[in-house]
């Protein structure tokens, strides 16, 4: 079981984990820490809990986490792994984005949208509309100076 939640999962993830054969790999803690007792251990959860920190693995251990990391590569090369799309707001949603991640409504990474504008034939750029002025320029069509 490879947990990154850390917090109330953490109990959740020991319970699924296989009792006595099961590993729970810990990597994480982004909802916060959380306490196991010896009792809980012993008693509850008869698994083998593993603390990973990527970094100090690629320090101790480059060979291993290189091995890991072409294993990887090859499930990805193999269409076994895909990665994840981003959901995209537009930056006016951005208030929205914001209360739906404080809720947990959002799954994977959230990425902020610039405006897009034409800037010349055939070729499209993306820059926030707000750091713009536009004005008009007869060699180029459009021409963009930052706003005062």
């Amino acid at each position: 079981m490879l947990e990154s939640a850390g917090g109330a999962t953490l109990g959740a993830s020991l319970t699924a984990a296989k009792r006595v054969t099961g590993r729970v790999v810990v990597y994480g803690t982004s909802g916060g820490e959380a306490a196991v007792t010896n009792w809980e251990l012993v008693y509850r959860h008869q698994v083998h809990v593993i603390g990973l920190n990527i970094g100090v693995l690629i320090q101790a251990a480059p060979q291993i986490f290189g091995e890991v990391m072409g294993e990887l590569f090859a499930l990805i090369a193999a269409g076994v792994l895909t990665p994840g799309q981003p959901t995209a707001y537009e930056l006016a949603d951005g208030p929205k984005a914001l209360a739906e991640l404080e809720t947990r409504a959002t799954v994977g990474k959230l990425v902020p949208q610039p405006v897009t504008f034409a800037r010349f034939p055939g070729r499209r750029d993306t820059v926030p509309g707000s750091l713009l002025r536009i004005g008009r320029d007869t060699r180029l069509g459009l021409r963009f100076t930052p706003a005062a």
